[in-house]
């Protein structure tokens, strides 16, 4: 049992750093582009987008936070 567990631990481990982390990366990169070419009337697009991102990563944390523990209580 414990061979199916830690395999679908790590391919959700690599599903975060392969979709995920890049997708974070990306969006911080683009947050400090805007500050310096901010257009205003996309202003109000832009912090819907922001927002959405900071949802994303809150729930990629979660995720990656629920997974550790399904693990560790897996070692058990």
């Amino acid at each position: 049992m414990q061979a199916p567990v830690d395999a679908h631990g790590l391919t959700l481990k690599q599903y975060l750093v392969q979709t995920v982390v890049p997708a974070a990366k990306q969006i911080k990169s683009t947050h400090v582009t805007l500050e310096t070419k901010l257009d205003v009337p996309f202003e109000a697009g832009l912090l819907e987008f922001s927002d959405a991102s900071r949802k994303m990563e809150n729930l990629a944390i979660r995720e990656e936070d629920e997974l550790n523990i399904a693990y560790a209580k897996s070692q058990v």
